[in-house]
C-alpha cells in the first residue's frame, strides 16, 4: 500500500495512572486505533506507566520526565509522552 492513514491523538491528562484515566484512555484507543499518542501529565512518571502501554501494544517513542519545583502551588512539571503502535 503506498499511502495509508496515521491518526495521531494527543491529551493533556490528568491523573494518568489512575484507573478511570486508563479506562478512558483504552476506549479512545479502540476507538479510534490512533498511530501515535502524545500524553502530557504533570503529575506522574512515566516508569510505573510502561507496563500498562506495553499491554496496549504501544512503544514509547520519546519521554520528557517531568523535573521543576512546586513554587506557591504552581507545579511546572511536565512528562510528556510519545507513544507509537506496534
Amino acid at each position: 500500500r503506498l499511502f495509508s492513514i496515521i491518526y495521531f491523538f494527543s491529551w493533556n491528562i490528568r491523573g494518568a495512572n489512575n484507573k478511570c484515566a486508563k479506562r478512558n484512555m483504552s476506549k479512545l484507543i479502540k476507538r479510534f486505533h490512533p498511530t501515535f499518542i502524545v500524553l502530557m501529565e504533570t503529575h506522574v512518571q512515566f516508569a510505573p506507566l510502561l507496563h500498562y502501554w506495553q499491554a496496549m501494544k504501544y512503544n514509547p517513542v520519546h519521554i520528557i520526565e517531568a523535573q521543576g519545583l512546586e513554587d506557591c502551588g504552581f507545579s511546572n512539571r511536565m512528562v510528556v509522552m510519545s507513544l507509537s503502535h506496534l
